[in-house]
């Protein structure tokens, strides 16, 4: 439902409480300037604000009265306000030019909202009959004469937040005098033409966004410049300032599949006991998400968003959806007693400890997966989505352009006999030794980097007292 009122409206102040924590954020992490995305400026909609029955069943973690895609709604909005408040709390601009920046915005929201107006009045002179074109003369003016006092207003806040570079404005504040003789000029052409310009359609898009959640808002913007600037002053005196993107860069189905993966490794590292059809849709959900990451990543590589990443901590899954944690409090399961990661057992570990402890653990149970399907389809389907997963996830890491691979020698060998409809003869068929001899004489092939035709293989396999039939024998 759009709000009309949502233009004007007084500065909002942030409480004691809210100074009080991030004095303490800033002493532990030190200021953070955080670039917007494209998404926290252009606005496609917002979620319709809760109800108060909504607002009372949230409350009680009454989850079941909420629909899947409201829930998601709700989720999204909650996580988005989230990331807001902490990149305010690592803002290194100060307290008053935070206040004084809250007074520009409200003034800034009225005056996009009667420029808007005054554009539409013009646009409506023009197409109204005479008479009434006549009748909107004056409120046209009285709006742009308005909409130049708040200008004003805004051109001096501004250079006031910007100190030592108030000089650049002055020439831009007095000859925007809302009172002079040269600025009535300018208003009066103002008011004759009705053609829209592209400051009219910025504004327009302000104010829309301001009342149906779909237009523009150049206050990360605003707030990028001038975080940039005190950020500067900072770092200048020996204070610690980063840098970093925007949540928002990384769309959703990013952070979900970024999630699964890492949940996965957890998930798989264990001993098993859940019905295998389980385990193959964890297989799956590895595959997929990597492939989907590794879309994204062409463009973007977040390792280089990490410094000293060998000597950084990865902190376990943390259930935190609201269903889920209405679970485990029906259930008396308090969530700090149940997180940590598995085997490991401790809430933070570092990316090698992870591999180290992870790999052969995980290598392992889908080894024993693939044995217990040796001879059906869910086998073959695990291993391709093991071989897939694999290779997208080395992309990710180094780049697609740079990974290179390559089959086994036994892998190269078995696609041979089998173009040439040959295959092994049946494991009680086959000679223990013959079929030891055969595994050794692959693997030493392998490791000397040698490649084995399929006629090589099929006279070695002769030697050994290897069995091999035709595949319509078998």
């Amino acid at each position: 439902m759009p709000d009309w009122t949502a233009p004007f409206h007084m500065p909002q102040w942030n409480d004691d409480e809210y100074y009080e924590k991030k004095a303490e954020y800033t002493a532990k992490y030190g200021y953070t300037v955080t670039v917007p995305a494209l998404s926290d400026i252009f606005h496609f909609g917002k979620p319709n604000p809760m109800t108060d029955q909504e607002k009372t069943d949230w409350k009680n973690e009454n989850w079941e009265a909420f629909s899947a895609d409201r829930m998601y709604e709700l989720e999204i909005d909650k996580k988005h306000k989230k990331e807001r408040m902490m990149a305010m709390l690592g803002s290194p601009t100060p307290e008053v030019f935070a206040k004084l920046g809250a007074i520009l915005t409200a003034v800034d929201d009225a005056q996009d909202a009667i420029s808007t107006l005054a554009a539409i009045a013009r646009l409506s002179r023009k197409i109204a009959p005479k008479i009434v074109g006549r009748l909107l003369g004056g409120p046209i003016g009285l709006l742009l004469t308005i909409n130049d006092i708040l200008n004003l207003v805004t051109s001096l806040g501004t250079a006031v937040a910007f100190g030592l570079m108030s000089k650049r404005y002055k020439e831009e504040i007095t000859g925007g005098n809302p009172f002079s003789k040269k600025a009535r000029i300018k208003r009066l052409k103002k008011g004759m033409s009705w053609k829209p310009t592209f400051a009219d359609v910025i504004q327009a898009l302000q104010t829309t966004d301001q009342v149906f959640g779909v237009g523009v808002s150049l206050g990360p913007i605003t707030g990028l410049v001038q975080d940039i600037f005190h950020g500067t002053v900072r770092e200048s005196v020996g204070q610690k300032v980063s840098y970093k993107l925007s949540p928002h860069f990384i769309p959703e189905w990013m952070k979900l599949s970024y999630k699964t993966v890492k949940s996965l490794a957890a998930g798989l590292a264990p001993p098993y006991n859940s019905p295998d059809d389980d385990i193959l849709l964890m297989l799956q959900a590895e595959a997929m998400c990597q492939e989907s990451i590794m879309a994204y990543h062409a463009d973007w590589d977040p390792l280089e968003q990490i410094d000293n990443i060998e000597g950084s901590e990865i902190l376990c899954p943390i259930p935190d959806h609201p269903t889920t944690l209405w679970a485990m409090a029906e259930l008396d399961i308090e969530v700090e007693d149940v997180i940590g990661w598995p085997v490991i057992d401790k809430e933070w570990a570092s990316p090698d400890e992870l591999t180290e402890v992870y790999a052969p653990l995980v290598t392992d149970n889908i080894q024993r997966f693939v044995e217990r399907h040796n001879h059906d389809s869910m086998g073959a389907l695990a291993c391709s989505c093991v071989a897939d997963a694999a290779l997208y996830q080395m992309a990710n890491l180094a780049g697609e352009e740079n990974v290179e691979y390559d089959y086994t020698v036994a892998s190269k060998v078995a696609s041979g006999l089998l173009a040439y409809g040959i295959m092994p003869a049946p494991d009680y068929a086959m000679d223990p030794v013959a079929f030891e001899n055969v595994v050794n004489y692959l693997q030493q092939m392998e490791n000397d980097g040698l490649p084995v035709s399929t006629r090589e293989f099929i006279e070695k396999a002769d030697f050994y007292g290897f069995e091999l039939r035709s595949s319509s024998y078998l």
